[in-house]
Formats: structure tokens, C-alpha cells, sequence
């Protein structure tokens, strides 16, 4: 028989520390009986002082284990009653009695009663107490299949972090040494602004904004960090202190502590289907130390103060953006679509690929955009270059680094300001595609533009595509490269016309063809804009949701079995699902069914059972209807300024000449624009928003708050 592999681990025995004692060895460390005065021996001290704290309450232990598949709810008053149960087995066995079978028998029973318990204790514990990022990774590992790697083949942990750390590199450093293009500025790329929107000093942070910053931090760790996260939350009244000094001095300063740009980057492979031995399958998300995600985070709130205030942010992008979101972006885009198809024009998407956005952002280029375009001087801008430059990353395989490797360009992926700075890099594309007619939406690294044309005015909008589409490669001077071969285009038209192929679409000198549907931001669309693919996508991955819950439901009690469903594929049913409005009832009732079958499993009715008594029971809206609360809340967000202003622009409040009390209590009614089609017209936001708002009872849309509107639609819904 093969010998069991033997593993070594190390841990701490973070949850066996005294508080009371490390609270009070906290207070009488250097850091705060004698911080240091300057940046970086403050950020020194915080980081040796807190790690030696840990080592001493809780110093690092190595143990052997043996590997074999672990039980986590195996204890050992089960291992016991297992030893029982195997004796009384052994001993019925060898004697062959009546009596000595009965013994094993219940024996057995107690051993497989107190076996289901401890299953059923360890994931109602599990569940109940995991955050949504610690429940999908918990689920995850449950139902991933055993002995499935997802790292390439490898000896030698260090060999592969080198290895992927040269790749990485390289695949940076040869898409920018192949650019055609010299490194120059377009002239609109650049466009001054007055001088009273200039931002030049942060403006300093108290303790109490800190420690309100860290508390609704999520409660991620990195190796590098001196204390893990939750401890570090634990102890926040006493910490903030030396954490605020620190903030203070490197916003003041306009320096970023240099022992806090190291990052480690992790390789994550980008789809599960894909082959894990080739590199360029994975993407590098980098590990950064949580003191230097806050310092971002309280930089980043000013900056983005500076830019909203101003009105700098880029209209149409979507990403990182309070009241924007992959919803409205596709909510703006389907109206648009919807729209000219009523009146039977037609639609041609192009979806950009930039290939390795966040890595390829020039930092010259980056800071002149920061200090011309929006106004960001002084100690703001020398803050940003001080962030930017000098950066270092090592690759981390297991608990083996890679050489390290310093960073010449780009923004790391994983940083809070990072994608902040990349929306303020590429957001010149807006202004590019606009030039030529054509209607842009950005994501971060997803961009996208489309244009509207009648059918005999086909060979001049592609001209203008054709344009806009060089325009926009001419732009990618700035570093940037774009992917032809993952760039898709789809073309909408009327399935109510006969539909005539478009040309081909020339793209940096790729041939890109029209594609039937493709996928934007998570939703597939396809070229009729009839949505069954979606729903099709939808039904799929929910169901599989649903097939994974259903095989641990036995250990789950009903509250843990909704909060499961509601996490894995209530999620998924709600995602975007406002772009559903209007579908064929055959449509609806497909993901009405995988509902149904959710609700059952929390229940355990049976398949026969009437489902509305059930749904009623769980207070769960239909489908149908929860399509319609989507459509509402993103209306009332739009009439009381929470929401973005591309999706507040399609709506009109109803205006009349006559001044009557009736019409000021209905001064909340819109405008509903007239269309030709049901299928497309009817469809679109800017018609069935206004349809299903003007229906609402005159005290639920002039409720005072969201959330005041939020429970009284789903109780009108549901009382429908």
C-alpha cells in the first residue's frame, strides 16, 4: 500500500490571542511612545513593531499533515464513536450473536447521527458566517474537482514564478516595442481646464475618517502586511492613530512610502476551460499591502471629489463610479439600440479589446493628461508620480517569490487607484468617437462605440466607422494597443426587415467580420436583439448554481439554503435583468422555472406542489415582477440624481401650462415618447420606464427615500 505524502504548513493561532494583553503591548510600543518624525521610518516602525507584536502572541508554527482529502467537521469525539462502531463490528463479526449485531447496529446509528450533525453544524456555521467573497470561495473549493491544477505543470515552485514573471514582462515590453507610432500627443487628447479647478493639496484626515475607512474595508491580507486585516480591525482605536500620521505625512509630503510599492502578483487563470499549461492564459492580479490600499483609498476619495465636483470624469464612462454601473452602461446602449430599430434603422457595435490595459499605461503620458486635461498640480500631482514610479512586483507561487522585478510602466491590477487612473488615461476615447457621430460607452478596459443609420445611408456610416475607427487607432500612440482578434462587431437590425451582411470592417489593417451576437459586459446580445441567448446563458449557469447547492441541501437548514440561493443564483437571475423588460412570455417562464426549482429546494415541497403558495411564503417577486422593480429603482434613481447622467437624460418629467394642486401632486409623471413596435420601441427604457412609473400609486413615487420607495414598490408588487 502506498505510504501517505507527508505535507509541512505553517499557521498562527490568531483566534488563541489574549486581547486584553496585546491591547495593552500595543500601547507601549515605540510606534507610540516614540514614532519616528519622517515617512519612512514611521512606516518602518509601524511595519517591524506590529510584526514582532504578532510573533510573540502568536508566533509562526510548523506542523506535518498527512495529505490525504481533509473533512473539516471530522472531530475527534467522531473519530471516537468511529472506533466504537468499528469494535462492535469486529466483535459481532467474530462471534457471529444476535445480541452483538444489535450493539453494532446502534452503535452505527449513534456514529452516522452524530456524523450528519457535525456536517450540518460546519456549514451552517460556514455560511452564516462567511461575507459573499468568503462564501463563493467556499463553495468553490466544495464542488471543484479533486486533483484539477490550475497552475502548469511544474518541479520547482521558483522555476514557474520565474517563469511567469518573464512572460508577464516580456508580453509588456514586446507590445510596446512593436508600435508603429511615435510617442506623441493628439490635440484633442489634451484640453485645458480654468485654473479654479486646479487640485494642488490633500487636505489632511482625522483618526475617526481612518478608522471608518478601514472598518468598511474588506477584510483581505497579504503576506506583506505586519498584522492579518480582522486583528488589525480589532485593535483600529488604538492603531489609527500611528495609520492617520502616516496618511498625513505622505499626503502632505507628496511622497508615497517606497516599502509599500512592492506588490505580489499572483497568476489567475482567466477561464476554468482553458488550458493551464500555456501562460498566456493567466492573468497577473497583484497582492498589495493593506496600508497602502487605505492610503489609496483616502487619496483616491479626494481626487474623486476634485473630479465629480468639477464635472472632469468622463460622461460616459461607467466603471468605478458611484450611481454607474455595467447595468446602466447596458441599459443606455440597448435604448439606443431598441430605439432605432423602431423606427426600422440599423445599429452597428464595435467592442474594443485592449490587450493588457492596466499594464501598458505610459506614466509620462498618464501625469501631462493628469496636469493638463484636469487640473491636477502641486503636491496632488507629485503624489500620483511618487505612487506610479519606482514600483517593484515579484510573482508568488505557494509561499515561494520570484526575483523581484521593477515596473516601468502601467497601474497594478488589484489597486484601489489604479483603476481610477486607467479611466482618466483612456477617457480621450470618448471625445475621438463622439467627433465622428458615433455614441461611445466605457468600462475601465472596455470600450465600445456604435452608430445608427437608415438602411440607404449604409456606405456612409461605414465611412464614418471606417474614420472613427482610425481615429481611434491613431490615439493608441498613447501606449495602448488594441486587440483586432478579440474585437467583435455585431449588427443590429429589425428581424421584422430582410437583412442584408454588412461589409467587412478593417481594423489596423485586421479584418474583423460581423459576429451574430457577442457578448458586452457579462450579457450576450445578439444581432435582433430578441435576448434568447442571454436567457439562455442565464438558465445554464443558474442551473448549475442550483445543482451544486442541491447536493449539500441535506446539511443546510431553510435560512443557510435561501442564503445560498440568493447569493449563487438569485444574484444571477437579478444581474442586468432590467434588460429583459418586455420579453415574450416563453422567455420568461424559462428562468420563472429555474425560480420555481429554488424555491423549492429551500422548502423541500415537492416538483407537484402549487408554487405560488410558496413563493408567496418565501415573499420572493416573480420574475416578471422583479424585472419591473429593477426598471423602477433605476427610474427613481434617475429622477433624484442617483444615477448616471446618460440614463437620466432619457427621461422627462411631464410638463402642463395649467397650474392646478392636481398637477403639482403629480409633478413626479413622465413623459412617455410614442413608438411604432412593441418588440423594440416598447422595450426600450425610455418608453417603459415612464409606462410603469406613471402607473404607481401618487405616494409610492413621491416617496422621501430610496429605500422608503424600495419596500413599499416590492410590497405593491407583491400585492399585485
Amino acid at each position: 500500500m502506498e505510504e501517505a505524502l507527508k505535507i509541512s504548513m505553517t499557521h498562527r493561532k490568531i483566534k488563541q490571542i489574549d486581547h486584553l494583553k496585546f491591547g495593552n503591548d500595543i500601547a507601549s510600543l515605540p510606534l507610540f511612545c516614540s514614532p519616528a518624525s519622517d515617512l519612512s521610518s514611521l512606516v518602518n516602525q509601524y511595519r517591524n513593531d506590529l510584526s514582532n507584536l504578532l510573533n510573540v502572541h502568536a508566533p509562526v508554527l510548523t506542523r506535518s499533515i498527512t495529505g490525504r482529502p481533509h473533512s473539516p467537521w471530522y472531530t475527534d469525539q467522531l473519530r471516537d464513536l468511529k472506533r466504537n462502531k468499528r469494535s462492535s463490528e469486529r466483535n459481532w463479526l467474530s462471534t457471529g450473536l444476535q445480541v452483538h449485531k444489535l450493539i453494532f447496529m446502534e452503535t452505527s446509528k449513534v456514529y452516522y447521527d452524530a456524523l450528519e450533525n457535525a456536517k450540518q453544524c460546519y456549514y451552517r456555521d460556514k455560511i452564516s458566517n462567511s461575507d459573499q467573497r468568503k462564501l463563493f470561495k467556499f463553495i468553490d473549493g466544495l464542488f471543484k474537482p479533486q486533483g484539477v491544477s490550475t497552475l502548469p505543470t511544474h518541479t520547482s515552485s521558483l522555476d514557474l514564478a520565474n517563469r511567469f514573471m518573464a512572460y508577464f514582462s516580456g508580453k509588456v515590453n514586446n507590445l510596446r516595442s512593436g508600435m508603429e507610432y511615435p510617442t506623441i500627443q493628439l490635440s484633442r487628447a489634451s484640453l485645458p481646464v480654468p485654473s479654479t479647478c486646479t487640485f494642488s493639496e490633500f487636505g489632511l484626515v482625522t483618526q475617526e475618517t481612518v478608522r471608518t475607512v478601514i472598518l468598511n474595508s474588506p477584510p483581505k491580507s497579504c503576506s506583506l502586511d505586519p498584522l492579518p486585516t480582522s486583528l488589525l480591525k480589532v485593535f483600529i482605536e488604538k492603531i489609527s492613530a500611528p495609520i492617520a500620521s502616516i496618511v498625513n505625512l505622505s499626503l502632505s509630503s507628496g511622497d508615497f512610502p517606497v516599502s509599500l510599492k512592492h506588490g505580489l502578483v499572483i497568476p489567475r487563470i482567466k477561464k476554468e476551460s482553458l488550458n493551464p499549461e500555456i501562460l498566456k492564459n493567466y492573468r497577473p492580479i497583484t497582492n498589495l499591502p493593506f496600508l497602502a490600499k487605505t492610503l489609496e483609498r483616502l487619496a483616491a476619495t479626494q481626487l474623486n471629489q476634485h473630479l465629480s465636483t468639477n464635472g472632469l470624469y468622463s460622461e460616459m464612462q461607467s466603471a468605478y463610479r458611484a450611481n454607474y454601473s455595467t447595468e446602466t452602461a447596458l441599459v443606455r446602449v440597448c435604448n439606443d439600440i431598441n430605439m432605432a430599430l423602431d423606427i426600422h434603422e440599423e445599429v452597428i457595435l464595435v467592442l474594443l479589446d485592449l490587450s493588457s490595459a492596466f499594464d501598458m499605461i505610459d506614466h509620462e503620458i498618464l501625469i501631462t493628461r493628469l496636469a493638463d486635461s484636469l487640473g491636477i498640480r502641486g503636491t496632488v500631482l507629485r503624489w500620483i508620480k511618487s505612487y506610479l514610479y519606482n514600483r517593484t512586483q515579484s510573482i508568488v507561487i505557494g509561499d515561494v517569490q520570484s526575483v523581484i522585478s521593477p515596473i516601468d510602466c502601467g497601474v497594478p491590477q488589484g489597486s484601489v487607484l489604479g483603476p481610477m487612473l486607467f479611466s482618466l488615461y483612456v477617457s480621450p476615447i470618448e471625445g475621438i468617437i463622439q467627433s465622428h457621430g458615433l455614441q461611445p460607452m466605457l468600462y475601465t478596459d472596455d470600450a465600445q462605440m456604435y452608430i445608427t443609420f437608415k438602411k440607404s445611408d449604409r456606405s456612409i456610416a461605414m465611412d464614418r466607422l471606417s474614420y472613427c475607427a482610425q481615429d481611434v487607432m491613431s490615439w493608441m500612440v498613447n501606449k495602448l494597443v488594441c486587440n483586432a482578434s478579440k474585437t467583435e462587431v455585431v449588427h443590429f437590425s429589425s428581424r421584422f426587415l430582410l437583412r442584408d451582411p454588412i461589409p467587412e470592417i478593417t481594423l489596423n489593417g485586421d479584418v474583423i467580420e460581423s459576429s451574430p451576437a457577442a457578448r458586452d459586459l457579462g450579457v450576450s446580445l445578439d444581432h435582433y436583439l430578441k435576448m434568447s441567448t442571454r436567457v439562455n446563458d442565464l438558465c445554464r449557469t443558474a442551473t448549475l448554481a442550483l445543482k451544486r447547492i442541491s447536493r449539500i441541501r441535506r446539511y443546510l437548514n431553510s435560512t443557510c439554503c435561501e442564503q445560498l440561493v440568493h447569493a449563487f443564483v438569485s444574484s444571477r437571475l437579478d444581474y442586468c435583468n432590467s434588460l429583459l423588460i418586455g420579453l415574450p412570455d416563453k422567455e420568461i417562464s424559462k428562468i420563472q422555472r429555474i425560480q420555481n426549482s429554488a424555491a423549492r429546494l429551500v422548502t423541500k415541497t415537492k416538483k407537484r406542489d402549487h408554487i405560488t403558495p410558496i413563493l408567496r411564503k418565501l415573499h420572493w417577486l416573480t420574475i416578471d415582477k422583479r424585472i419591473v422593480f429593477k426598471v423602477l429603482i433605476i427610474t427613481y434613481k434617475a429622477l433624484h440624481g442617483l444615477s448616471s447622467k446618460y440614463i437620466s437624460d432619457l427621461l422627462t418629467l411631464k410638463r402642463s401650462s395649467c397650474i392646478l394642486r392636481s398637477n403639482y401632486q403629480d409633478s413626479l409623471k413622465l413623459e412617455t415618447p410614442t413608438f411604432k413596435t412593441k418588440n423594440y420601441g416598447g422595450k426600450a427604457f425610455s418608453v417603459c420606464a415612464p409606462r410603469l412609473w406613471n402607473d404607481l400609486p401618487r405616494d409610492l413615487r413621491n416617496s422621501p427615500s430610496l429605500e422608503t420607495f424600495k419596500r413599499g414598490l416590492k410590497t405593491y408588487l407583491f400585492n399585485q
